[in-house]
């Protein structure tokens, strides 16, 4: 299948490009590569491990105080400290985000976080691993957050580009592989995931 190109933000660092391939083996959800950041801030994971899956996402939760001040970097410093033509690039290029299960709030949610930003209306639309806009899989409350992570780090760097979420059935490398083959398939010029093994 080959690498796929995985943007993910953590506690405090900047989006970072790896590759992940988990390539069906059976692995152990206690080899996580988020374990150590939690036991040394007090975050937690954003969506816990289901028993037998051979993926978790990466998502980690840190709480926050509330308050008017945004908590992390907003669009303009991604833009800015990554010296990003977002205001004049993106156009025609198609984002694919996979993710496990389903977000069914996550159209409101990135409405609200371009609004909050001042980045326009998105272009976005969200399939199931079939390539279907129905059907989509159960909901997951911890992945859902991830979901959401994912489309906003999208729209915080490339405003301008069409985001496709496409929802895997499970957590299962089997189904996550589906949804990228699927991904691509749809048209996808770049496939983010925010999961590894």
């Amino acid at each position: 299948m080959g690498a796929r190109a995985i943007i993910r933000r953590s506690l405090g660092a900047l989006a970072a490009l790896l590759v992940a391939a988990c390539g069906g083996a059976q692995l152990r959800p206690s080899a996580s590569p988020v374990d150590s950041a939690t036991t040394q801030t007090g975050a937690r994971v954003g969506c816990s491990p289901h028993p037998g899956a051979e993926v978790q996402c990466l998502t980690v939760a840190v709480r926050a105080a509330a308050g008017p001040e945004v908590a992390g970097w907003a669009p303009a410093d991604f833009q800015t400290r990554y010296e990003l033509p977002s205001s004049t690039k993106g156009i025609g290029a198609i984002v694919a985000i996979v993710e496990a299960y389903d977000n069914p709030n996550v159209a409101s949610d990135l409405g609200e976080y371009r609004a909050q930003f001042g980045l326009g209306t998105a272009e976005f639309a969200k399939y199931n691993q079939r390539g279907q806009k129905k059907n989509y899989p159960a909901g997951n409350t911890g992945w859902g957050v991830d979901i959401d992570l994912e489309a906003e780090m999208v729209s915080a760097t490339c405003p301008l580009c069409t985001i496709y979420l496409v929802e895997a059935d499970s957590a299962y490398a089997s189904d996550l592989e589906a949804a990228e083959v699927e991904a691509v398939k749809l048209g996808a010029h770049i496939v983010s995931n925010g999961w590894g093994c």
